[in-house]
Protein backbone atom coordinates (compact mmCIF):
# COMPACT_ATOMS: atom_id res chain seq x y z
CA UNK A 1 0.00 0.00 0.00
CA UNK A 2 1.18 3.76 -1.11
CA UNK A 3 0.73 6.46 0.77
CA UNK A 4 -2.26 9.06 -0.70
CA UNK A 5 -0.17 10.75 -3.36
CA UNK A 6 2.28 8.05 -4.57
CA UNK A 7 1.70 5.45 -6.83
CA UNK A 8 2.33 1.57 -7.04
CA UNK A 9 4.99 0.69 -9.95
CA UNK A 10 6.09 -3.59 -9.90
CA UNK A 11 6.21 -3.50 -6.43
CA UNK A 12 7.58 0.20 -5.84
CA UNK A 13 5.86 3.31 -4.31
CA UNK A 14 6.45 6.59 -6.52
CA UNK A 15 5.51 10.19 -5.85
CA UNK A 16 3.45 10.53 -9.11
CA UNK A 17 6.15 13.14 -10.74
CA UNK A 18 8.38 9.92 -10.35
CA UNK A 19 6.14 7.59 -12.01
CA UNK A 20 5.87 9.93 -15.09
CA UNK A 21 9.21 10.27 -15.91
CA UNK A 22 10.22 6.87 -15.19
CA UNK A 23 7.34 5.99 -17.72
CA UNK A 24 8.73 9.03 -20.41
CA UNK A 25 12.94 8.09 -20.34
CA UNK A 26 13.91 5.05 -18.40
CA UNK A 27 15.69 7.51 -16.19
CA UNK A 28 18.57 6.31 -14.13
CA UNK A 29 18.57 2.36 -13.75
CA UNK A 30 21.19 -0.26 -13.28
CA UNK A 31 24.21 -0.72 -15.26
CA UNK A 32 25.54 -4.76 -15.64
CA UNK A 33 28.74 -2.99 -17.87
CA UNK A 34 30.73 -4.30 -15.15
CA UNK A 35 28.48 -5.36 -12.35
CA UNK A 36 25.40 -4.02 -11.48
CA UNK A 37 25.48 -1.21 -9.81
CA UNK A 38 23.44 1.29 -8.33
CA UNK A 39 23.49 4.08 -11.14
CA UNK A 40 24.27 2.74 -14.94
CA UNK A 41 23.32 6.69 -15.67
CA UNK A 42 23.33 5.72 -19.58
CA UNK A 43 19.51 4.51 -20.26
CA UNK A 44 18.01 7.98 -19.97
CA UNK A 45 16.56 9.06 -23.56
CA UNK A 46 17.82 6.17 -25.36
CA UNK A 47 16.49 4.85 -28.73
CA UNK A 48 15.84 1.63 -27.87
CA UNK A 49 13.50 3.10 -24.40
CA UNK A 50 11.82 5.37 -26.36
CA UNK A 51 10.05 2.21 -28.71
CA UNK A 52 9.91 -0.01 -25.69
CA UNK A 53 8.47 0.70 -22.81
CA UNK A 54 9.67 4.14 -22.17
CA UNK A 55 6.25 5.30 -24.19
CA UNK A 56 4.59 8.63 -22.40
CA UNK A 57 1.63 6.77 -22.80
CA UNK A 58 2.56 3.13 -21.62
CA UNK A 59 0.51 3.19 -17.98
CA UNK A 60 3.13 0.52 -17.03
CA UNK A 61 6.48 0.42 -17.94
CA UNK A 62 8.52 -2.69 -20.07
CA UNK A 63 11.19 -4.08 -18.20
CA UNK A 64 14.25 -5.19 -20.33
CA UNK A 65 17.12 -7.72 -19.19
CA UNK A 66 20.27 -6.17 -20.68
CA UNK A 67 19.63 -6.53 -24.20
CA UNK A 68 19.38 -3.42 -26.66
CA UNK A 69 15.81 -3.10 -26.51
CA UNK A 70 13.96 -1.72 -23.92
CA UNK A 71 14.14 0.99 -21.39
CA UNK A 72 17.74 0.56 -20.86
CA UNK A 73 18.36 2.49 -24.48
CA UNK A 74 21.86 1.82 -25.42
CA UNK A 75 22.36 -1.34 -23.47
CA UNK A 76 23.30 0.23 -20.31
CA UNK A 77 21.57 -3.16 -18.26
CA UNK A 78 23.64 -5.42 -20.39
CA UNK A 79 25.33 -7.80 -17.74
CA UNK A 80 28.70 -9.36 -18.23
CA UNK A 81 29.44 -13.40 -18.54
CA UNK A 82 29.64 -14.98 -15.16
CA UNK A 83 26.62 -12.58 -13.41
CA UNK A 84 23.88 -12.27 -16.32
CA UNK A 85 21.91 -15.77 -15.40
CA UNK A 86 21.59 -15.16 -11.74
CA UNK A 87 21.64 -11.54 -11.13
CA UNK A 88 18.22 -10.96 -9.25
CA UNK A 89 17.59 -7.40 -10.33
CA UNK A 90 18.57 -7.59 -14.03
CA UNK A 91 15.57 -6.31 -15.27
CA UNK A 92 16.06 -3.49 -17.04
CA UNK A 93 16.42 0.57 -15.76
CA UNK A 94 15.14 0.22 -12.54
CA UNK A 95 14.96 3.58 -10.41
CA UNK A 96 17.89 3.94 -7.63
CA UNK A 97 17.54 1.82 -4.56
CA UNK A 98 19.95 3.23 -2.07
CA UNK A 99 20.78 0.06 -0.20
CA UNK A 100 21.08 -1.90 -3.28
CA UNK A 101 24.98 -3.10 -3.49
CA UNK A 102 26.78 -3.95 -6.11
CA UNK A 103 27.75 -8.00 -7.07
CA UNK A 104 31.10 -9.83 -8.22
CA UNK A 105 30.30 -12.29 -10.84
CA UNK A 106 33.71 -12.99 -11.25
CA UNK A 107 36.34 -12.44 -14.41
CA UNK A 108 35.09 -12.51 -17.80
CA UNK A 109 36.69 -16.17 -18.78
CA UNK A 110 36.75 -17.26 -22.38
CA UNK A 111 38.48 -13.54 -23.58
CA UNK A 112 40.91 -13.67 -20.97
CA UNK A 113 44.53 -15.92 -21.40
CA UNK A 114 46.49 -17.27 -18.10
CA UNK A 115 49.31 -19.24 -17.71
CA UNK A 116 49.35 -22.18 -15.13
CA UNK A 117 52.34 -24.89 -13.90
CA UNK A 118 51.68 -28.74 -14.60
CA UNK A 119 53.41 -31.52 -13.66
CA UNK A 120 52.71 -35.09 -15.58
CA UNK A 121 53.76 -38.60 -14.30
CA UNK A 122 55.58 -40.25 -15.95
CA UNK A 123 57.37 -37.48 -17.72
CA UNK A 124 57.08 -39.36 -20.52
CA UNK A 125 54.38 -41.33 -22.41
CA UNK A 126 53.63 -42.45 -25.71
CA UNK A 127 50.38 -42.00 -27.39
CA UNK A 128 47.44 -44.11 -26.32
CA UNK A 129 49.40 -43.96 -22.77
CA UNK A 130 47.44 -42.91 -19.48
CA UNK A 131 49.04 -40.15 -17.60
CA UNK A 132 48.79 -38.12 -14.51
CA UNK A 133 48.73 -34.06 -14.37
CA UNK A 134 48.76 -31.69 -11.05
CA UNK A 135 47.97 -28.49 -12.27
CA UNK A 136 48.11 -25.09 -10.18
CA UNK A 137 47.27 -21.73 -10.83
CA UNK A 138 44.86 -18.76 -10.49
CA UNK A 139 41.32 -19.40 -11.84
CA UNK A 140 41.50 -22.65 -13.14
CA UNK A 141 37.68 -23.64 -11.82
CA UNK A 142 36.21 -25.46 -14.00
CA UNK A 143 38.57 -26.93 -16.23
CA UNK A 144 37.58 -28.47 -19.78
CA UNK A 145 38.80 -29.55 -23.17
CA UNK A 146 42.55 -30.39 -22.11
CA UNK A 147 44.70 -30.89 -24.60
CA UNK A 148 48.08 -31.77 -25.33
CA UNK A 149 50.21 -30.33 -27.88
CA UNK A 150 46.89 -29.20 -29.70
CA UNK A 151 45.47 -32.07 -29.58
CA UNK A 152 42.32 -33.08 -27.54
CA UNK A 153 42.82 -35.73 -24.88
CA UNK A 154 41.04 -38.88 -24.38
CA UNK A 155 39.63 -40.45 -21.69
CA UNK A 156 39.67 -37.64 -19.47
CA UNK A 157 39.11 -37.23 -15.27
CA UNK A 158 39.33 -34.34 -13.21
CA UNK A 159 39.11 -34.93 -9.41
CA UNK A 160 40.72 -32.59 -6.41
CA UNK A 161 39.32 -29.25 -8.11
CA UNK A 162 39.44 -25.34 -6.79
CA UNK A 163 39.75 -22.62 -8.09
CA UNK A 164 43.54 -22.59 -8.00
CA UNK A 165 44.03 -26.52 -8.86
CA UNK A 166 43.07 -29.78 -9.86
CA UNK A 167 44.01 -33.27 -11.04
CA UNK A 168 43.40 -34.87 -14.26
CA UNK A 169 43.75 -38.48 -15.23
CA UNK A 170 44.16 -38.86 -19.32
CA UNK A 171 45.27 -40.40 -22.44
CA UNK A 172 47.70 -39.48 -24.36
CA UNK A 173 46.02 -38.62 -28.07
CA UNK A 174 46.85 -40.25 -30.65
CA UNK A 175 48.44 -38.49 -33.68
CA UNK A 176 51.20 -36.88 -31.58
CA UNK A 177 54.37 -36.57 -33.25
CA UNK A 178 57.65 -37.42 -30.62
CA UNK A 179 58.14 -33.70 -29.19
CA UNK A 180 57.88 -32.27 -26.06
CA UNK A 181 54.38 -30.77 -25.67
CA UNK A 182 52.13 -28.10 -23.41
CA UNK A 183 48.92 -29.09 -21.86
CA UNK A 184 45.89 -26.36 -23.15
CA UNK A 185 42.62 -26.17 -21.71
CA UNK A 186 39.62 -23.75 -20.61
CA UNK A 187 38.76 -22.57 -17.09
CA UNK A 188 36.41 -19.60 -15.39
CA UNK A 189 39.31 -17.79 -15.55
CA UNK A 190 39.88 -18.16 -19.38
CA UNK A 191 42.62 -20.39 -21.66
CA UNK A 192 44.84 -21.61 -19.82
CA UNK A 193 48.68 -23.01 -21.13
CA UNK A 194 51.05 -25.18 -19.46
CA UNK A 195 54.65 -25.26 -21.04
CA UNK A 196 56.42 -28.26 -21.89
CA UNK A 197 54.32 -31.18 -19.71
CA UNK A 198 55.30 -33.80 -21.20
CA UNK A 199 57.45 -35.55 -23.51
CA UNK A 200 55.68 -37.56 -26.04
CA UNK A 201 57.48 -40.39 -27.25
CA UNK A 202 57.05 -42.90 -30.43
CA UNK A 203 56.02 -46.25 -29.96
CA UNK A 204 59.33 -48.06 -29.26
CA UNK A 205 59.94 -51.94 -30.42
CA UNK A 206 63.35 -54.06 -29.39
CA UNK A 207 64.23 -57.17 -29.68
CA UNK A 208 64.48 -57.12 -25.54
CA UNK A 209 61.80 -55.52 -25.37
CA UNK A 210 58.16 -57.16 -24.09
CA UNK A 211 54.87 -56.94 -24.82
CA UNK A 212 53.84 -56.19 -21.75
CA UNK A 213 55.80 -53.27 -21.56
CA UNK A 214 54.83 -49.70 -21.74
CA UNK A 215 56.06 -49.44 -25.48
CA UNK A 216 58.34 -46.34 -24.71
CA UNK A 217 61.67 -46.42 -25.71
CA UNK A 218 63.05 -46.82 -21.71
CA UNK A 219 60.12 -49.93 -21.63
CA UNK A 220 59.59 -51.01 -25.27
CA UNK A 221 57.81 -53.85 -26.84
CA UNK A 222 59.01 -57.03 -28.33
CA UNK A 223 57.10 -57.04 -31.50
CA UNK A 224 56.05 -54.85 -34.15
CA UNK A 225 52.42 -56.62 -34.08
CA UNK A 226 52.24 -55.31 -30.81
CA UNK A 227 53.13 -51.80 -31.76
CA UNK A 228 50.59 -52.00 -34.75
CA UNK A 229 47.74 -52.94 -32.75
CA UNK A 230 48.50 -50.35 -30.22
CA UNK A 231 49.30 -47.37 -32.77
CA UNK A 232 46.38 -45.11 -33.81
CA UNK A 233 46.15 -42.56 -36.16
CA UNK A 234 49.24 -40.62 -36.86
CA UNK A 235 51.36 -42.56 -34.84
CA UNK A 236 55.12 -43.04 -35.06
CA UNK A 237 56.54 -46.78 -34.54
CA UNK A 238 60.20 -47.06 -33.63
CA UNK A 239 61.64 -49.87 -34.33
CA UNK A 240 65.48 -50.90 -32.63
CA UNK A 241 67.93 -53.28 -34.54
CA UNK A 242 67.63 -56.89 -35.00
CA UNK A 243 65.52 -59.54 -36.97
CA UNK A 244 61.66 -59.70 -35.93
CA UNK A 245 60.31 -62.57 -36.34
CA UNK A 246 58.95 -64.55 -34.05
CA UNK A 247 55.58 -63.76 -32.52
CA UNK A 248 54.72 -61.31 -36.06
CA UNK A 249 51.92 -61.74 -37.70
CA UNK A 250 52.00 -58.13 -39.47
CA UNK A 251 49.14 -56.57 -39.20
CA UNK A 252 47.84 -54.04 -41.59
CA UNK A 253 49.96 -50.63 -40.76
CA UNK A 254 47.16 -48.16 -39.48
CA UNK A 255 46.55 -45.14 -41.43
CA UNK A 256 49.23 -41.96 -41.57
CA UNK A 257 51.58 -44.42 -39.07
CA UNK A 258 55.03 -44.04 -39.66
CA UNK A 259 57.31 -47.13 -38.76
CA UNK A 260 60.99 -46.33 -38.65
CA UNK A 261 63.63 -48.86 -38.31
CA UNK A 262 67.49 -48.42 -37.63
CA UNK A 263 68.50 -49.12 -41.00
CA UNK A 264 68.35 -51.25 -43.61
CA UNK A 265 71.70 -52.95 -42.40
CA UNK A 266 70.59 -53.21 -39.05
CA UNK A 267 66.56 -53.69 -38.70
CA UNK A 268 65.12 -56.99 -40.72
CA UNK A 269 61.30 -58.14 -41.03
CA UNK A 270 61.23 -61.44 -41.95
CA UNK A 271 57.88 -64.57 -41.58
CA UNK A 272 58.23 -67.75 -40.05
CA UNK A 273 56.66 -71.10 -41.40
CA UNK A 274 57.10 -71.50 -45.39
CA UNK A 275 53.94 -68.78 -46.56
CA UNK A 276 55.02 -65.34 -48.15
CA UNK A 277 53.41 -62.03 -46.37
CA UNK A 278 53.88 -58.34 -47.33
CA UNK A 279 53.49 -54.91 -45.49
CA UNK A 280 50.12 -53.90 -46.25
CA UNK A 281 48.32 -50.18 -45.21
CA UNK A 282 44.89 -49.75 -44.20
CA UNK A 283 45.44 -45.79 -45.44
CA UNK A 284 48.35 -43.86 -45.95
CA UNK A 285 51.82 -44.22 -44.55
CA UNK A 286 55.32 -43.85 -44.09
CA UNK A 287 57.94 -47.10 -43.51
CA UNK A 288 61.45 -45.98 -43.51
CA UNK A 289 64.91 -47.56 -42.64
CA UNK A 290 64.11 -51.44 -42.83
CA UNK A 291 64.93 -54.14 -44.63
CA UNK A 292 62.65 -57.24 -45.81
CA UNK A 293 64.33 -60.87 -45.57
CA UNK A 294 63.13 -64.31 -45.56
CA UNK A 295 59.59 -65.09 -47.16
CA UNK A 296 59.00 -61.26 -46.21
CA UNK A 297 58.70 -60.53 -49.83
CA UNK A 298 57.20 -56.52 -50.37
CA UNK A 299 54.68 -54.01 -49.70
CA UNK A 300 50.94 -54.06 -50.68
CA UNK A 301 48.75 -51.02 -51.11
CA UNK A 302 44.94 -51.84 -51.99
CA UNK A 303 43.32 -48.57 -50.73
CA UNK A 304 41.88 -45.66 -53.29
CA UNK A 305 43.09 -43.00 -52.84
CA UNK A 306 46.28 -44.17 -50.50
CA UNK A 307 49.51 -42.01 -50.27
CA UNK A 308 52.65 -44.04 -49.24
CA UNK A 309 56.00 -42.79 -48.61
CA UNK A 310 58.97 -45.52 -48.68
CA UNK A 311 62.34 -44.15 -48.16
CA UNK A 312 65.81 -46.42 -47.03
CA UNK A 313 63.82 -49.69 -47.94
CA UNK A 314 65.45 -52.97 -49.10
CA UNK A 315 65.12 -56.49 -50.09
CA UNK A 316 68.55 -57.69 -49.44
CA UNK A 317 67.85 -61.82 -50.77
CA UNK A 318 65.11 -63.07 -53.00
CA UNK A 319 63.67 -66.01 -51.04
CA UNK A 320 59.74 -65.42 -52.53
CA UNK A 321 60.20 -67.35 -56.06
CA UNK A 322 58.19 -70.28 -54.83
CA UNK A 323 55.45 -67.18 -53.99
CA UNK A 324 54.08 -67.88 -57.40
CA UNK A 325 50.89 -65.01 -56.77
CA UNK A 326 52.64 -61.82 -58.40
CA UNK A 327 51.30 -59.76 -55.46
CA UNK A 328 53.77 -61.69 -52.86
CA UNK A 329 56.55 -61.92 -55.68
CA UNK A 330 56.86 -58.24 -56.67
CA UNK A 331 59.05 -55.49 -54.13
CA UNK A 332 55.95 -53.27 -54.36
CA UNK A 333 51.95 -54.46 -55.67
CA UNK A 334 49.23 -51.66 -56.65
CA UNK A 335 46.31 -53.65 -55.90
CA UNK A 336 43.54 -52.64 -58.76
CA UNK A 337 41.23 -51.21 -55.97
CA UNK A 338 43.88 -48.44 -55.71
CA UNK A 339 42.87 -46.31 -57.52
CA UNK A 340 44.45 -42.79 -57.04
CA UNK A 341 47.52 -43.69 -55.23
CA UNK A 342 50.30 -41.89 -54.56
CA UNK A 343 53.37 -43.69 -54.25
CA UNK A 344 57.14 -42.74 -53.56
CA UNK A 345 59.79 -44.89 -52.92
CA UNK A 346 63.11 -43.01 -52.01
CA UNK A 347 66.52 -42.95 -50.48
CA UNK A 348 69.55 -43.70 -51.03
CA UNK A 349 69.81 -47.05 -49.53
CA UNK A 350 66.62 -48.44 -51.12
CA UNK A 351 67.45 -51.55 -52.70
CA UNK A 352 64.39 -53.52 -54.01
CA UNK A 353 65.42 -56.63 -56.72
CA UNK A 354 61.82 -57.37 -57.85
CA UNK A 355 59.54 -55.84 -59.21
CA UNK A 356 56.93 -52.49 -58.78
CA UNK A 357 53.42 -54.17 -60.20
CA UNK A 358 51.15 -51.46 -60.97
CA UNK A 359 47.39 -52.41 -61.41
CA UNK A 360 45.38 -49.87 -60.64
CA UNK A 361 44.34 -46.59 -62.85
CA UNK A 362 45.35 -43.34 -62.31
CA UNK A 363 48.61 -44.31 -60.08
CA UNK A 364 51.44 -41.73 -59.26
CA UNK A 365 54.80 -43.32 -58.72
CA UNK A 366 57.88 -41.27 -58.23
CA UNK A 367 61.05 -43.13 -57.71
CA UNK A 368 63.93 -40.93 -56.37
CA UNK A 369 67.78 -42.25 -55.88
CA UNK A 370 68.37 -45.93 -54.63
CA UNK A 371 67.97 -49.28 -57.13
CA UNK A 372 64.66 -50.63 -58.27
CA UNK A 373 64.85 -53.20 -60.91
CA UNK A 374 61.74 -52.83 -63.00
CA UNK A 375 58.17 -50.91 -63.34
CA UNK A 376 55.66 -52.82 -64.87
CA UNK A 377 51.94 -50.94 -65.71
CA UNK A 378 49.68 -53.06 -68.05
CA UNK A 379 46.95 -49.83 -67.05
CA UNK A 380 45.92 -46.75 -67.96
CA UNK A 381 46.74 -43.23 -66.87
CA UNK A 382 50.04 -44.38 -64.84
CA UNK A 383 52.06 -40.83 -63.88
CA UNK A 384 56.24 -42.06 -63.18
CA UNK A 385 58.67 -40.08 -62.77
CA UNK A 386 62.18 -41.80 -62.40
CA UNK A 387 64.67 -38.94 -60.28
CA UNK A 388 67.81 -39.80 -59.82
CA UNK A 389 67.25 -43.86 -59.38
CA UNK A 390 69.03 -46.64 -60.96
CA UNK A 391 66.70 -49.18 -62.51
CA UNK A 392 67.47 -53.04 -63.83
CA UNK A 393 70.08 -55.62 -63.39
CA UNK A 394 69.56 -54.53 -59.41
CA UNK A 395 69.69 -58.38 -58.46
CA UNK A 396 72.03 -59.68 -61.09
CA UNK A 397 72.68 -59.13 -65.00
CA UNK A 398 69.91 -60.29 -66.95
CA UNK A 399 70.05 -60.31 -70.86
CA UNK A 400 66.82 -58.48 -72.46
CA UNK A 401 65.59 -57.01 -69.69
CA UNK A 402 62.67 -54.75 -69.49
CA UNK A 403 63.38 -52.00 -66.99
CA UNK A 404 59.90 -50.07 -67.79
CA UNK A 405 57.10 -52.08 -69.53
CA UNK A 406 53.85 -49.50 -69.83
CA UNK A 407 51.38 -51.11 -71.95
CA UNK A 408 48.84 -48.40 -71.34
CA UNK A 409 49.16 -44.84 -72.21
CA UNK A 410 51.24 -43.09 -69.68
CA UNK A 411 52.82 -40.02 -68.57
CA UNK A 412 56.44 -40.60 -67.87
CA UNK A 413 59.57 -38.12 -66.87
CA UNK A 414 63.08 -39.31 -66.22
CA UNK A 415 65.82 -36.95 -64.94
CA UNK A 416 69.09 -38.09 -63.80
CA UNK A 417 67.80 -41.27 -64.13
CA UNK A 418 69.89 -44.55 -65.08
CA UNK A 419 68.40 -47.45 -66.79
CA UNK A 420 69.89 -50.27 -67.55
CA UNK A 421 67.71 -51.99 -69.75
CA UNK A 422 64.83 -51.94 -72.54
CA UNK A 423 62.29 -49.30 -71.48
CA UNK A 424 58.96 -50.12 -73.57
CA UNK A 425 56.18 -47.34 -73.54
CA UNK A 426 52.40 -47.71 -75.34
CA UNK A 427 50.95 -45.40 -77.62
CA UNK A 428 49.48 -42.22 -76.46
CA UNK A 429 51.83 -41.92 -73.80
CA UNK A 430 54.43 -38.98 -73.02
CA UNK A 431 57.77 -39.07 -72.24
CA UNK A 432 60.16 -36.60 -71.01
CA UNK A 433 63.87 -37.39 -70.29
CA UNK A 434 66.48 -35.12 -68.99
CA UNK A 435 70.46 -35.80 -68.07
CA UNK A 436 69.28 -39.60 -68.52
CA UNK A 437 71.17 -42.73 -69.10
CA UNK A 438 69.90 -45.27 -71.10
CA UNK A 439 72.25 -48.73 -70.66
CA UNK A 440 72.32 -52.05 -72.54
CA UNK A 441 71.64 -54.80 -70.45
CA UNK A 442 74.77 -57.25 -70.57
CA UNK A 443 74.93 -60.94 -71.70
CA UNK A 444 73.11 -61.13 -75.61
CA UNK A 445 71.21 -57.99 -75.77
CA UNK A 446 73.13 -56.97 -78.69
CA UNK A 447 71.75 -59.48 -80.92
CA UNK A 448 68.41 -58.63 -80.23
CA UNK A 449 66.95 -55.22 -81.17
CA UNK A 450 66.71 -52.97 -77.84
CA UNK A 451 63.75 -50.97 -77.90
CA UNK A 452 64.25 -48.01 -75.47
CA UNK A 453 61.17 -46.22 -76.55
CA UNK A 454 58.72 -47.45 -79.02
CA UNK A 455 54.85 -47.46 -79.91
CA UNK A 456 56.22 -49.94 -83.12
CA UNK A 457 56.03 -53.90 -83.32
CA UNK A 458 57.16 -56.52 -81.71
CA UNK A 459 57.49 -55.17 -78.21
CA UNK A 460 54.27 -53.85 -77.30
CA UNK A 461 51.08 -55.28 -75.79
CA UNK A 462 47.94 -53.81 -77.21
CA UNK A 463 47.23 -51.24 -79.52
CA UNK A 464 49.91 -49.89 -81.54
CA UNK A 465 47.40 -46.63 -82.68
CA UNK A 466 47.91 -43.25 -81.35
CA UNK A 467 51.12 -41.44 -80.38
CA UNK A 468 53.76 -41.26 -78.70
CA UNK A 469 55.25 -37.59 -77.94
CA UNK A 470 58.98 -37.72 -76.00
CA UNK A 471 61.33 -35.07 -75.29
CA UNK A 472 64.82 -35.88 -74.18
CA UNK A 473 67.29 -33.89 -73.51
CA UNK A 474 71.00 -34.66 -72.61
CA UNK A 475 70.44 -37.82 -72.43
CA UNK A 476 72.78 -40.99 -72.86
CA UNK A 477 72.00 -44.05 -74.56
CA UNK A 478 75.16 -46.76 -74.05
CA UNK A 479 75.24 -50.28 -76.06
CA UNK A 480 73.05 -52.12 -77.14
CA UNK A 481 71.64 -53.16 -80.52
CA UNK A 482 69.07 -50.29 -81.75
CA UNK A 483 69.05 -47.84 -79.15
CA UNK A 484 65.96 -45.46 -79.40
CA UNK A 485 63.15 -46.35 -82.02
CA UNK A 486 61.08 -43.47 -83.71
CA UNK A 487 57.39 -45.45 -85.05
CA UNK A 488 54.42 -44.58 -86.69
CA UNK A 489 52.49 -41.22 -84.84
CA UNK A 490 55.45 -40.86 -82.89
CA UNK A 491 56.39 -37.34 -81.97
CA UNK A 492 60.05 -37.12 -80.65
CA UNK A 493 62.52 -34.23 -80.01
CA UNK A 494 66.09 -34.96 -79.00
CA UNK A 495 68.42 -32.04 -77.05
CA UNK A 496 71.79 -32.50 -76.49
CA UNK A 497 71.56 -36.29 -76.29
CA UNK A 498 74.08 -39.18 -77.14
CA UNK A 499 74.35 -42.20 -78.28
CA UNK A 500 77.12 -44.42 -77.74
CA UNK A 501 78.66 -47.93 -78.52
CA UNK A 502 75.67 -49.01 -80.43
CA UNK A 503 75.98 -52.46 -82.31
CA UNK A 504 73.17 -51.71 -85.24
CA UNK A 505 71.32 -48.70 -84.76
CA UNK A 506 71.63 -45.70 -82.50
CA UNK A 507 68.46 -43.90 -83.93
CA UNK A 508 65.70 -45.66 -85.78
CA UNK A 509 63.31 -44.08 -87.98
CA UNK A 510 60.66 -46.28 -88.92
CA UNK A 511 56.66 -46.01 -90.21
CA UNK A 512 54.98 -43.31 -90.89
CA UNK A 513 54.39 -40.15 -90.82
CA UNK A 514 56.37 -40.26 -87.25
CA UNK A 515 58.43 -36.85 -86.45
CA UNK A 516 61.24 -36.83 -85.68
CA UNK A 517 63.61 -33.69 -84.51
CA UNK A 518 67.02 -33.29 -83.75
CA UNK A 519 67.09 -29.25 -84.29
CA UNK A 520 66.52 -26.69 -86.29
CA UNK A 521 68.63 -23.67 -87.85
CA UNK A 522 67.35 -21.51 -85.04
CA UNK A 523 67.40 -24.44 -82.40
CA UNK A 524 70.87 -26.61 -82.66
CA UNK A 525 69.99 -30.07 -81.55
CA UNK A 526 73.54 -30.69 -80.23
CA UNK A 527 73.23 -34.20 -79.93
CA UNK A 528 76.32 -36.70 -80.67
CA UNK A 529 76.83 -40.29 -82.29
CA UNK A 530 79.78 -42.45 -81.79
CA UNK A 531 79.33 -46.15 -82.48
CA UNK A 532 81.01 -48.40 -84.80
CA UNK A 533 81.80 -48.38 -88.50
CA UNK A 534 81.36 -51.61 -89.47
CA UNK A 535 79.20 -52.09 -92.73
CA UNK A 536 75.42 -51.82 -91.48
CA UNK A 537 76.05 -49.70 -88.41
CA UNK A 538 74.33 -46.15 -88.00
CA UNK A 539 74.20 -43.76 -85.84
CA UNK A 540 70.88 -42.71 -87.69
CA UNK A 541 68.79 -44.54 -89.95
CA UNK A 542 65.54 -43.57 -91.52
CA UNK A 543 64.09 -46.65 -92.56
CA UNK A 544 60.48 -45.19 -93.68
CA UNK A 545 58.59 -46.56 -96.55
CA UNK A 546 56.96 -43.77 -98.02
CA UNK A 547 58.14 -41.11 -99.67
CA UNK A 548 58.92 -37.20 -99.53
CA UNK A 549 59.89 -37.11 -96.11
CA UNK A 550 62.34 -35.08 -94.38
CA UNK A 551 63.78 -34.58 -90.93
CA UNK A 552 66.43 -31.90 -90.08
CA UNK A 553 69.71 -32.05 -87.94
CA UNK A 554 71.57 -29.50 -86.92
CA UNK A 555 74.79 -28.97 -84.32
CA UNK A 556 75.17 -32.94 -84.72
CA UNK A 557 78.17 -34.82 -85.08
CA UNK A 558 79.07 -38.95 -86.08
CA UNK A 559 81.83 -40.28 -84.74
CA UNK A 560 83.13 -36.56 -84.55
CA UNK A 561 82.37 -35.40 -87.72
CA UNK A 562 79.70 -32.91 -87.99
CA UNK A 563 78.19 -32.72 -91.80
CA UNK A 564 77.89 -30.21 -94.23
CA UNK A 565 74.83 -28.05 -94.34
CA UNK A 566 72.63 -28.70 -96.95
CA UNK A 567 70.06 -31.07 -98.29
CA UNK A 568 70.63 -34.87 -98.36
CA UNK A 569 68.17 -36.69 -100.60
CA UNK A 570 67.72 -40.71 -101.45
CA UNK A 571 67.38 -41.37 -105.15
CA UNK A 572 67.98 -43.86 -107.55
CA UNK A 573 71.68 -42.73 -107.71
CA UNK A 574 72.17 -41.00 -104.57
CA UNK A 575 72.65 -43.69 -101.73
CA UNK A 576 72.88 -41.06 -99.04
CA UNK A 577 74.07 -43.72 -96.65
CA UNK A 578 77.52 -43.02 -94.50
CA UNK A 579 78.71 -46.04 -92.39
CA UNK A 580 78.90 -45.43 -88.61
CA UNK A 581 76.87 -42.12 -89.43
CA UNK A 582 73.72 -41.81 -91.29
CA UNK A 583 71.54 -43.79 -93.73
CA UNK A 584 68.47 -43.14 -95.56
CA UNK A 585 66.66 -46.34 -97.19
CA UNK A 586 64.01 -45.04 -99.17
CA UNK A 587 64.14 -43.17 -102.33
CA UNK A 588 62.55 -39.20 -101.77
CA UNK A 589 63.20 -39.18 -98.23
CA UNK A 590 66.41 -36.65 -97.03
CA UNK A 591 68.16 -35.21 -94.34
CA UNK A 592 68.22 -30.95 -94.08
CA UNK A 593 71.69 -30.40 -92.09
CA UNK A 594 71.98 -27.12 -90.34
Amino acid sequence: DCAGSQECVAGVCLEAAEATVWRTDGGAGIDGGTSIGPDGGAGDAGAAGDETGGKPDAPIPTYDSGTASGLDGAGAGDVPLGGQTDAPTAIGDVPQVPDLQPIDWGPAGSDASITVTAVAEPTSARPGEEIAITVAGAGVADPKNLTLGGLLADKVTISEATSVSFKAKLSVPHGLAPAIVDLGFSCRGGQATASAVLQVTPIAVSIEGDDTNRGTPDNPFRTVTKAVQTAGVGDTIQVGSGEFVEGETWPELPHKVTLVGAGVSSTFFNVTGSSCTRISFVGDAVVRDVALTGRMCGFSIAKPQTTVYLEDVAKPKVECDPCTNEAYNSSLYVDSRATGAQVTIAGSQTWLPRDVIVRATNVALVLRDGMIDEVYAPVTGLDLRVEGATMGNVLEARSIHTVISLTGAANVVLDRATLNGEMAVESGSTVRAKDTSFKASTGEIGLTTWYVITSGRDVLRGSANGRLTATLTNCTFDGGGTQLQVAKDDDVVLRGCKFLNYERTGLYLIGEPAKLDLGTATDLGGNEFTGSTASGVYGYQDDRAAAGQTVTISGTKFNGVTPPAGLLTKSATETACQVGAYCIKTDGNSITFF
